[in-house]
C-alpha cells in the first residue's frame, strides 16, 4: 500500500482506496477514487491480484496506470450491456497502461446484443501509451482507438510490446487518428463477430480519418 513521491512523482496504490483485489469485490469505486486522487497527474500502481469492476474506469490527464508485470488483473464482471470500456481515458492528455492485464467478460457475458465492450477505450487523447500488457476476451476491441462528439481525433498514441488476444470483435480498432505506432505486439485469435481483424482501420463518419499510422 504505497503512497508517496517517487521523483517527484505522485505515486499511490489502489489498495490506499479500499481495493480489495480479491476476485469477488466490486473494486469500481476504489479505483476510481485513487484515479480521482491524481488532479495533478501520477502514478496508480496496482499491486497483485484480480481487481473487479462493474462500470468503466475513467483516467484522468498526466496520470499512468501501472500494474505488478503480469500479476495484477483488471476484469470486467459479467454484464448485459452492449457497450463498456474496462478503462476510458476520453478528452484527455498524456496517459500510459503499462504491465496490467486487462480482461473482458466474453465468455460470461449475459446479453447477445452489441459488439462494443472495449478493454481500453480512448477517444480525442492526445498522448497515450499501453506498454507491456495483455487484453483479453473484450465483447468488442482490445483497444478502441477513436472520437467523442467532437470528432477529434487521437494523437500520438503508441501500442508496444503487448499481447491482444480472444477479444470477439477486433484486436485494435483504429477509427480516428493522427499519429500511432503499433510496435512489437502479438495480436491473434480475435473474432466472433465481423470484422475480426487484428488490426482494423474503419472511420465511422466522413470527418474522421487515420493518418501517420505504422505498425511494425
Amino acid at each position: 500500500e504505497l503512497v508517496g513521491v517517487i521523483d517527484s512523482e505522485v505515486f499511490t496504490s489502489v489498495k490506499r482506496h479500499g481495493a480489495r483485489g480479491d476476485g469477488e469485490t466490486d473494486d469500481t469505486a476504489a479505483i476510481q477514487a485513487a484515479l480521482d486522487s491524481m488532479d495533478r497527474g501520477g502514478t496508480i500502481y496496482f499491486p497483485p491480484g484480480v481487481y473487479m469492476v462493474s462500470s468503466d474506469i475513467s483516467v484522468p490527464s498526466n496520470v499512468a496506470v501501472v500494474g505488478d508485470q503480469g500479476n495484477a488483473a483488471i476484469k470486467r464482471k459479467p454484464t448485459n450491456a452492449t457497450e463498456y470500456n474496462v478503462f476510458v481515458a476520453d478528452g484527455v492528455e498524456n496517459v500510459s497502461f503499462r504491465g496490467l492485464i486487462i480482461m473482458g467478460e466474453r465468455n460470461q457475458h449475459t446479453g447477445t446484443a452489441g459488439e462494443w465492450g472495449m478493454g481500453i477505450g480512448l477517444y480525442s487523447v492526445n498522448g497515450a501509451t499501453v506498454r507491456d500488457c495483455e487484453i483479453v476476451e473484450c465483447w468488442g476491441d482490445g483497444v478502441y482507438i477513436g472520437s467523442n462528439t467532437n470528432y477529434v481525433p487521437c494523437k500520438n498514441i503508441i501500442i508496444a510490446d503487448t499481447t491482444i488476444n480472444g477479444n470477439r470483435r477486433n484486436g485494435v480498432s483504429v477509427i480516428n487518428a493522427d499519429g500511432f505506432i503499433i510496435r512489437d505486439c502479438v495480436i491473434w485469435n480475435n473474432g466472433g463477430t465481423a470484422p475480426e481483424h487484428g488490426v482494423c482501420f474503419e472511420c465511422n463518419e466522413t470527418s474522421e480519418y487515420v493518418k501517420n499510422a505504422r505498425v511494425l
